[in-house]
């Protein structure tokens, strides 16, 4: 119960533009409506101000998505150190069935660059690549399919291509995947601020994992960034904060 609890503040919750106001108005209306006018609730709204700028600018923003996407080291396509692997695992991230729209366009970012980083991946050392993700509510094909069609255009061979049409969040997609990659080495090719919990979700199955990470939000060596508020910041720091609550919420899991 509190695991999917905390599984859908992460959801809905994360993004500052959402809890800030939320917490403003909270605390607005228990001024209002019972009076109240303590210490208490006006630290709270001006504290909920100064973190929405703060999740706003460069430099904050990058500082708290740094430890979740630094925690492994880089290894690239190219690299010896994912060699020994016998699989390479992509999970699913999100995607546009749209067929006016060009085809590199029909995918999210994250998407974009867990295929890509795969594909070359597959040029070096030719193993099977395994793909998860079930229907999206948008669509009639499953995050895997639609990810499959994206490694084909990539010339990945369709007999190594593995997918796996399960899974609405992570830990749904490492369950459905663990039963075919017992016993193996796995490259895990996701988003850098996700790879600590794909990792911990798969290690729970006993699976030896690689973490690949990719779409790194923040560099290595943060050093002090001068900035205005943006978007981007805003958007980094509800990766940073989604994955937070993430960790949280697996920690109650099983």
């Amino acid at each position: 119960m509190v695991n999917n609890t905390l599984s859908y503040i992460a959801n809905t919750l994360a993004s500052p533009v959402t809890h800030v106001p939320l917490i403003i108005l909270v605390c607005w209306s228990v001024k209002i409506l019972f009076k109240k006018d303590g210490k208490f609730l006006n630290i709270t709204i001006y504290t909920a101000a100064i973190w929405f700028i703060l999740c706003s600018l460069p430099y904050s923003s990058s500082l708290l998505i740094k430890s979740l996407e630094h925690r492994y080291p880089t290894i690239d396509y190219d690299s010896d150190k994912w060699q020994r692997a016998d699989a390479i695992v992509v999970l699913a991230c999100s995607f546009y069935e749209e067929p006016k729209l060009p085809f590199i366009s029909r995918w999210h970012d994250c998407s974009v660059k867990r295929n890509v980083q795969a594909a070359l991946m597959y040029q070096q050392k030719h193993v099977p690549i395994y793909l998860s993700g079930g229907l999206k509510k948008t669509s009639e094909k499953t995050h895997a399919t639609f990810n499959q069609d994206f490694l084909k255009v990539f010339n990945v061979p369709t007999k190594d291509i593995h997918i796996v049409e399960e899974g609405f969040n992570t830990a749904s997609e490492v369950k459905a995947l663990s039963t075919l990659l017992k016993g193996k080495t796995v490259a895990l090719v996701t988003s850098a601020s996700h790879q600590i919990r794909a990792v911990n979700y798969f290690k729970r199955h006993g699976i030896d994992i690689i973490p690949i990470p990719v779409e790194h939000l923040s560099l290595p060596d943060t050093g002090l960034i001068s900035g205005k508020p943006s978007a981007t910041n805003l958007y980094r720091s509800e990766r940073a904060i989604h994955e937070y609550l993430g960790l949280l919420a697996q920690s109650f899991g099983k």
